[in-house]
Formats: structure tokens, C-alpha cells, sequence
């Protein structure tokens, strides 16, 4: 009979009942299960009593979120933390995609082979041989876990000149606009080599500031903020660095002219202004300077827009430095 009773409630779970079919199965077991356990008529009144109980309370909707679900729920939320407003704002924001379907328990897998099968490009795929591969090839996570407690500078410095920090940004502000699924395969294979050196490419791209600059962030927000994760283009590119520091030209249209001179081409002689050269040499000394040079790798030019514009960024840089300096003594 018991078993009987278990396979009953596993088929209803399973097939994830209405809560009608549960009050229905109900109003057939007790009775049968009472009368078959021969308990006194006094108990069998009081099972009976029980029984209509449960139904009238969970059979009519109206009491049954009145009385049972609106007790539970005000228990719940004296138990559970309340979500902040920025949390609320993000679930608001975000979708389920087809994981939706999975967690409902009835999947819809029709729809799900109905989505184009995804693919890396011809710019991804070759990252993914060359970069990729050289920045593994650089990594030894004993060194890096038991012996360093970071990874080495040299290792910093590829992860910055290539473009590891920037994947998701797009191109016009000087990153590689690659595809999740290009961040996910690099993420993959650098966590290969070193968990530490994964997380290190994973954070900019997912966790980091990025992508809520991308979609909520201001022309001004983003010239500033990605100019920074980016500054390994002023390297390659330093005519384009150059115009797009230049206070003359207005910050977008300068983007704009970035992107267009993002591929490899002759520039036009007359295409480029003159611009009057800040030393800002005196005003962190000539010894910083240079070590920010070198530890930046980026132009004197670039330099100097960041001093001006991003002195809380030069500042932590500067500590960074002169913290490394001491732990060499």
C-alpha cells in the first residue's frame, strides 16, 4: 500500500501536477489508506476532518494564497535579504534565454536547434592560434600560484599590448569586438594553463565595466574609460593616437575617425593638425614619468592625456610601481 501510495506522488511530481490533481489524489488515498489501517472510528473521523481541510484550504484558490501562501511567503521574507534596488535593476534588464525552457521542466527542443549554429571568425579563430597561444606558452601556474602570487610582469604587459583586457569592446573605441562565444574559447584555453591568468582575462570581459559602458555609458564616458583598457593601440597606431588626444577635435568625431583608420593604410599627409606637446614632466617628476612610459608602453603624448584627464588612474598606477619597486629592494 505505502509503495503504491509513493509511486502515486512520484507520477504527480514528476509530470508536475496541478495542484487540483494533488487534492483529487488525496480525496482517494486517505479514505482507502484509513480504512485499510483499521484505526477507530473516532481517529477516522479526525482524518476525514483533516482531509477536508486540506482540500477546502488547497482546492480554493482564494484561501489558498490568502492563508497558506501569503503565511509562508511573509516567513520567507523575514528569513530571506531583501534585494537592493541596483540587484532589482539587473534582473529587470537581463533575459533567461532558452535556459528559461530547461528550468521550466518541459524544454522546447525544437526551439533550441532552431538557433543558428555559432562559430568564431576568421579574426577570432587566428587570435585564438597566435595571441592565445603565445600568452600560454608564457604561463607556469606553480610559478605564478606558489612562488610569485601573480604572474609576471612581462606576462601583464603581453596581456595589455594584445588586447586581452578589451575583447567585448568594439573596434571604434579600440577593442577587438569579439563574440561571447571568442571570450568563452580564449577564457577556455588560457584556464588550461593558469586559473589566475584566466580569471585576470575573464574579469574585464564579463564581470568588468565594459559592457554597462557599452550599453548605458556616455560618448565622454566612453572615450575616457576604454581609452584606458585600450591603450595598447596608441602603440600601433600613434597618428590616430595623436588626433584622438587632441583637445582641438571633438571626441567623437575623433572615434569615429579612429575607426575608419583602424586597418592598415598610408595616411593622408594633410589629414593630421599639429599639436602644441605638454611636459608634464614636473609634475610627477622626470623619474615616474618614465617608469610610466615603461610600464605602460604607450607614447609621451598618451601620457601627458592621462596626467591631464586621469590623474586617479595615474596615481594607482604610480603606487602600483613604487610598491613593486620596494618589494625589489
Amino acid at each position: 500500500m505505502l509503495v503504491a501510495v509513493l509511486v502515486v506522488f512520484l507520477v504527480l511530481a514528476f509530470f508536475r501536477a496541478s495542484i487540483t490533481s494533488w487534492v483529487l489524489a488525496m480525496m482517494v488515498i486517505v479514505p482507502v489508506v484509513a480504512i485499510q489501517s483499521r484505526i477507530s472510528d473516532t481517529a477516522l473521523q479526525a482524518v476525514y476532518l483533516a482531509l477536508f481541510l486540506f482540500i477546502v484550504l488547497f482546492g480554493i484558490p482564494v484561501l489558498r494564497r490568502t492563508v497558506v501562501s501569503g503565511a509562508v511567503l511573509k516567513i520567507f521574507r523575514k528569513i530571506l535579504p531583501q534585494i537592493s534596488a541596483t540587484e532589482q535593476e539587473a534582473i529587470d534588464a537581463g533575459t533567461v534565454w532558452w535556459d528559461g525552457d530547461l528550468f521550466s521542466g518541459h524544454p522546447d527542443w525544437n526551439k533550441l536547434l532552431a538557433f543558428p549554429k555559432c562559430g568564431l571568425s576568421a579574426a577570432e579563430q587566428a587570435f585564438l592560434d597566435n595571441e592565445v597561444e603565445q600568452l600560454c606558452a608564457m604561463l607556469d601556474d606553480w610559478d605564478i600560484t606558489h612562488r610569485r602570487a601573480d604572474m609576471p610582469p612581462e606576462v601583464w604587459q603581453f596581456m595589455k599590448i594584445k588586447g586581452f583586457f578589451g575583447m567585448i569592446i568594439p573596434k571604434r573605441y579600440g577593442g577587438l569586438e569579439f563574440s561571447a562565444q571568442a571570450h568563452s574559447a580564449v577564457v577556455s584555453k588560457v584556464a588550461s594553463r593558469s586559473g589566475t591568468a584566466a580569471v585576470t582575462v575573464m574579469v574585464p570581459n564579463s564581470l568588468g565595466p565594459a559592457e554597462l559602458l557599452l550599453h548605458y555609458g556616455t560618448d565622454e564616458q566612453k572615450e575616457k574609460y576604454f581609452f584606458i583598457v585600450n591603450r595598447n593601440f596608441s602603440k600601433k597606431y600613434p597618428d590616430l593616437s595623436q588626433l584622438f588626444n587632441l583637445k582641438s577635435i571633438d571626441k567623437v568625431t575623433a572615434m569615429n575617425l579612429w575607426y575608419e583608420f583602424m586597418i592598415d593604410k598610408p595616411y593622408p599627409g594633410w589629414f593630421w593638425s599639429k599639436a602644441d606637446k605638454n611636459d608634464n614632466k614636473s609634475e610627477i617628476g622626470d623619474k615616474d614619468y618614465q617608469s610610466l612610459l615603461l610600464t605602460l608602453q604607450i607614447k609621451d603624448i598618451d601620457l601627458d592625456y592621462l596626467i591631464i584627464n586621469n590623474k586617479d588612474f595615474i596615481k594607482e598606477e604610480l603606487d602600483y610601481i613604487h610598491k613593486k619597486e620596494k618589494q625589489n629592494k
